[in-house]
């Protein structure tokens, strides 16, 4: 899912934006804080190993500052 969510992205894509991606594929209900932690760790150790394997990189963070969301695109 993480790969489709990138693939069919016209920008890189923030953790954030695909966590969304996955809960709108998977028809996920997400309602309280601690449920998108939970997405959110899902996809930041995804992307983690798919870095390392040289499929995807971070390119930068959504407010620049180095705290903020990691932005991942293809490579």
């Amino acid at each position: 899912m993480v790969l489709n969510a990138l693939r069919t992205a016209t920008a890189p894509l923030s953790t954030r934006q695909i966590g969304e991606t996955m809960v709108a594929i998977k028809g996920f209900t997400v309602e309280t804080p601690k449920d998108w932690d939970k997405v959110l760790k899902l996809v930041v150790g995804a992307v983690k190993r798919m870095e390392k394997k040289g499929i995807v990189k971070m390119v930068g963070r959504v407010n620049n500052s180095g705290k903020g969301a990691m932005i991942w695109q293809l490579v």
